[in-house]
Formats: C-alpha cells, structure tokens, sequence
C-alpha cells in the first residue's frame, strides 16, 4: 500500500507540474495571479488562491495548502480570512457529495484500477486528511 501510495502520489505531483507549465494554462491571467500572490494584499491573495482552487481543485494541492498555512498562523485577520475562504470552498466547489476515503480503503489490488484511479485517489486522501485537520483548526480557534 505505501509503494503504490507513492506512486500515486508522484503521479499526482507530475499532473500538477503540466498543468502548471501547459501552454493554454500559462496565460497572462496564471501569472497576473502568481503576481497577485507573491506581492498582493491579504484580501488580493486569498481571493487568487480561492479562484485557483476552485478553477480546478485536483490542480491546486500547493493552493490548498497554501490556504491552510494561512487559517494556522497566529495573525488573526489572514487566520479568519483563509479559514472563512476554505470554509467556502469546501462547501461550496471542493468536497464532493459523498462521504471522503482514505487512499488505504481503496480497492488498490483490482485489476481494472488505472493510473488515473489513483491519481484521484491520492488527491480524496490529500482532501479527506486536509479536512479533518480544518475542523481541528475551527475547533481549536473556538477554544
């Protein structure tokens, strides 16, 4: 389970890289965005990273990521607003309708399981595990 964890995570690390670097997805509009994030203001950012992430949620692992190191910090204001930005996100765009599986309960043995199927895979754990240490961040806030 773990090799083939790791393949499917490198798997979804290269579709990242070409979606990153695809020519149709190197407008001026991806780098006005990079702009945006590196010497935005606070509202500017996680308003570019929540368009990123919604565009194409298996695409943005880094912008998910992003958003959750964010509601982690100590300031407050970039906390409240990345947590209410991921809040809208996993309401709204990201999570699916249908309870979250973990990488390890999937049927990985199956003969008819592609590299896609894991790709997908890998992403649901990523989300599930990303999830669950958001309700930990929203619990821990209220505290």
């Amino acid at each position: 389970t773990s090799e083939r964890y790791g393949y499917a995570k490198r798997l979804l690390e290269q579709e990242n890289i070409n979606a990153e670097t695809h020519p149709l997805l190197t407008s001026s509009n991806r780098s006005f965005m990079s702009n945006i994030i590196t010497s935005g203001t606070l509202n500017d950012k996680v308003s570019a990273l929540t368009l990123m992430l919604r565009e194409s949620p298996i695409h943005g692992i880094k912008t998910l990521d992003m958003l959750m190191a964010m509601g982690r910090k100590k300031g407050r204001n970039e906390a409240v607003m990345a947590v209410t930005s991921l809040k809208d996100l996993l309401t709204g765009s990201v999570l699916p309708d249908r309870k979250l599986i973990y990488f390890a309960d999937r049927p990985l043995a199956a003969e008819q399981v592609t590299d896609v199927h894991l790709m997908v895979w890998v992403f649901e754990d990523h989300l599930k595990k990303t999830f669950l240490e958001y309700i930990q961040l929203i619990e821990a806030s209220d505290d």
